[in-house]
C-alpha cells in the first residue's frame, strides 16, 4: 500500500500545480481539471486506508479464531442459526 500512497500524493500534488496553472492562465477547464485530481487522488488515498483497516482487522480475527477455535466455532455457529432464522420470517 506504501505505494499506492506515494501515487496519490504525487496526483494530489500535480493536481495542485494544475489547478494553480489553470489560475494563472485564466483557464477554467485546466482548473476543474486540477481539481478533480486531487480529488481523485483524495479517494485512492481513502480507499487504501480501508484497505489497511480491513487486511488488519481479519488478521487479528484470524489470530483470534487459532486462539480459541471453540470460541469461534460456536459463535458462528450461533450467527448461521440467528441469520437463518431471520432469513426465514415470513
Amino acid at each position: 500500500m506504501a505505494t499506492s500512497r506515494m501515487q496519490s500524493r504525487a496526483n494530489k500534488v500535480a493536481g495542485k500545480i494544475q489547478e494553480t496553472a489553470g489560475e494563472i492562465l485564466d483557464d477554467e477547464e485546466l482548473q476543474a481539471e486540477g481539481v478533480g485530481r486531487q480529488f481523485d487522488a483524495t479517494l485512492q488515498e481513502w480507499c487504501g486506508q480501508a484497505c489497511d483497516q480491513v487486511k488488519s482487522a481479519a488478521c487479528d480475527l484470524a489470530k483470534s479464531v487459532q486462539r480459541n477455535p471453540i470460541t469461534a466455532v460456536a459463535t458462528a455457529g450461533m450467527v448461521g442459526f440467528i441469520l437463518g432464522l431471520l432469513v426465514r420470517r415470513d
